[in-house]
């Protein structure tokens, strides 16, 4: 009787585990396949408009990095400036 329990109960969690486990991962690949969306979204309109912009991997810490056209910027915020992408019309 007991070893039945004990077996009933170790297979409720291991399938609870399982469960966890597979949500989890479903929900990531969610989230995944909506950014991958958006990106697909942004390749779009840059083609759209014929972009041609380059990247490159700037400074010691090797992070992406664009060219800008620096005569003009937008917005009014110092911590949140737009400029507009060399390259594309």
């Amino acid at each position: 009787m007991i070893a039945s329990t004990t077996t009933a109960s170790l297979a409720a969690v291991l399938l609870f585990a399982v469960y966890s486990a597979v949500w989890w991962q479903r929900s990531e690949l969610e989230g995944l396949r909506t950014e991958k969306a958006a990106m697909e979204d942004n390749i779009e309109q840059l083609s759209k408009r014929k972009g041609d912009v380059h990247f490159s991997l700037c400074g010691k810490q090797q992070r992406p990095c664009i060219e800008v056209e620096r005569d003009r910027s937008y917005g009014d915020d110092k911590d949140h400036l737009l400029y507009i992408l060399k390259g594309v019309k």
